[in-house]
């Protein structure tokens, strides 16, 4: 995970979203994304189907830097 922040953050990236499913067998995973700094943004029920929705997580850099396009 710090490899691919870093990454992000050299080439100028902002944010850092992530999506999962709300499902029971991905509570690890959830757990992880909370450990690691990232907050729930958003939350879709019944997004990939009935009963499991789709949470997007958000990490911001705000050190990173905008490129010019």
């Amino acid at each position: 995970m710090a490899f691919a922040e870093n990454r992000i953050k050299e080439a100028g990236g902002r944010l850092i979203l992530i999506e999962t499913s709300s499902r029971p067998e991905y509570e690890g995973t959830v757990d992880f994304y909370r450990f690691q700094g990232y907050q729930v943004i958003s939350w879709i029920p019944d997004f990939y189907a009935f009963g499991d929705d789709k949470l997007t997580f958000e990490k911001r850099n705000e050190s990173g830097k905008s490129k010019e396009v």
